[in-house]
């Protein structure tokens, strides 16, 4: 997994900042800013935290990118279940990654 830039680091902090006065966060960030990247790394925090985590995309061909990078980030492969057909049902799982069309 790559090491997060600055700017992704700051990020982070700011997200972290942000939750300390909403239960509810949601990031934005540019094509290729390293939403993939960001978001594994605060999913990982989120596991060692045993707190639960979505992540939603919008094609179908970034469900399987999404789980790839979180386990190579470090995100128990058995803590990952999918909301989309054709893809493995886990909801016991910390981490759901969901396409948009099923939510």
């Amino acid at each position: 997994m790559p090491e997060e830039r600055p700017y992704q680091q700051q990020f982070i902090a700011d997200a972290y900042a942000s939750a300390e006065e909403s239960n509810i966060v949601l990031g934005v960030m540019a094509c290729g800013l390293g939403k993939l990247t960001v978001a594994s790394q605060m999913i990982v925090d989120h596991i060692e935290a045993g707190l639960r985590s979505y992540f939603i995309v919008n094609l179908d061909c970034l469900i399987d990118q999404a789980h790839d990078r979180m386990v190579a980030a470090g995100v128990p492969e058995d803590q990952i279940g999918f909301i989309k057909a054709g893809h493995k049902e886990k909801r016991s799982a910390l981490v759901q990654i969901a396409s948009i069309q099923t939510m």
